[in-house]
């Protein structure tokens, strides 16, 4: 890690930064030690650190909610500028594709192999991928399969996602695209194993519910710019709203996520801690 003369905080651009999401625990911790060093009053507080939230919020899906006393969250986990806020984020289902098809010798009886590339190209050549409508997406992004060129491939696995804002759209898409998969081994005489996941359901705040309202307060209080958002991000918020816990994702401090590029600045660190400091003592 260094720290640039203009502020700016960055790896030395062979790994990330890891802003996503220290920058969030930063400001956690120096906001909490900020009160306790100079006795502030403040609102009755729980601090719930989560793990393993990139692989589709594995941690807070079996956290023990009945230890959680809190009806309101605010969750750091946001890019874009300090003051940024999102209420409204889709719902993520996984869709993983494990065909099977039959090995052959490649040169001598391909006519005997069952080749699941063949399988798996057929099928996603026919699925829609992209922007679906303007709340739903679909992605592709791992395939992987075969043993060698001079064998017919035997398995192969597709691994994608869906995103909606429209919880109901989501779930149709991937049965949709899990339709297309089977229909795409059956024509070929291999069949197909889906997998579904499910990386958070989608939620909506209502901006004028007192987590939005205090959060503005706090940012109008620093004169901090408010911007409220949507996000096609999922966060551990996801999982919060349907346990009964309204909350809303803010950002940061954290650019260029999840590439070597990442970085963040002592501005923006001190801009999102003073944040959470207000909201930690705000009496509203």
């Amino acid at each position: 890690m260094q720290v640039k003369e203009d502020g700016r905080i960055e790896s030395d651009g062979t790994t990330v930064l890891g802003a996503d999401d220290l920058s969030g625990i930063v400001a956690i911790l120096e906001a909490i030690r900020t009160i306790r060093e100079n006795n502030l009053e403040h609102r009755s507080i729980e601090v719930f650190f989560s793990i393993a939230e990139e692989l589709y919020l594995k941690g807070s899906f079996v956290a023990d909610y009945s230890k959680f006393h809190a009806k309101e969250a605010y969750v750091l986990d946001l890019t874009g500028p300090v003051g940024t806020a999102a209420y409204i984020a889709p719902t993520v289902l996984r869709v993983e594709a494990k065909i099977h098809g039959k090995a052959a010798h490649a040169g001598f009886e391909p006519e005997k192999g069952i080749n699941s590339i063949v399988i798996a190209s057929n099928a996603i050549g026919k699925l829609e991928l992209g922007w679906i409508d303007k709340e739903t997406t679909a992605n592709i992004g791992i395939i992987e399969g075969g043993l060698a060129t001079n064998i017919v491939p035997q398995w192969c696995t597709v691994v994608g996602e869906t995103r909606s804002s429209n919880h109901e759209k989501a779930l149709a898409q991937a049965e949709k695209m899990k339709q297309i998969f089977m229909d795409s081994a059956k024509a070929y005489g291999g069949t197909c194993e889906i997998t579904m996941i499910d990386g958070g359901q989608a939620y909506e705040v209502d901006k004028n519910h007192k987590v939005v309202k205090r959060f503005e307060e706090a940012c109008e209080e620093l004169n901090i710019k408010v911007d409220l958002i949507k996000t096609f991000g999922g966060s551990d918020n996801n999982i919060f709203f349907h346990k009964g816990i309204t909350g809303i994702v803010i950002a940061c401090g954290m650019n260029k996520v999840h590439s070597c590029n990442e970085y963040t600045t002592v501005d923006e660190l001190v801009g999102i801690t003073e944040i959470v400091g207000k909201l930690m003592t705000s009496k509203y």
